[in-house]
């Protein structure tokens, strides 16, 4: 997945972006892959593609090896299969939007 091209089209759409951990309420993890979950502040969500995470197994297999794992890490997850850029960062705004609404 292009990371960079969702989060161009996140900052688009007037959300900002850290590249570093801030102090928030909400925390979205895009990707994960290769970060530390704990040094994420808030409500933790994974925003991933189960494919990244263990690309030579098909999916769900592959995911679900590190899912239990996770679970101990991230509040919630946000899938983005089969998605492209532009509508992942929908998923994710959408994903906010809701929680904005609760």
């Amino acid at each position: 997945m292009q990371w960079k091209e969702t989060i161009e089209h996140l900052e688009r759409r007037k959300r900002t972006v850290y590249t570093e951990p801030v102090e928030a309420d909400l925390s979205i993890v895009l990707s994960g892959l290769l970060e530390n979950p704990a040094i994420v502040r808030g409500k933790r969500v994974l925003a991933f593609k189960p494919q990244e995470w263990m690309p030579e197994i098909p999916p769900p297999k592959g995911w679900m090896l590190y899912y239990p794992i996770l679970q101990k890490y991230y509040d919630d997850f946000i899938d983005l299969s089969g998605l492209n850029p532009r509508k992942s960062a929908k998923r994710i705004i959408e994903y906010i939007n809701g929680i904005d609404k609760s």
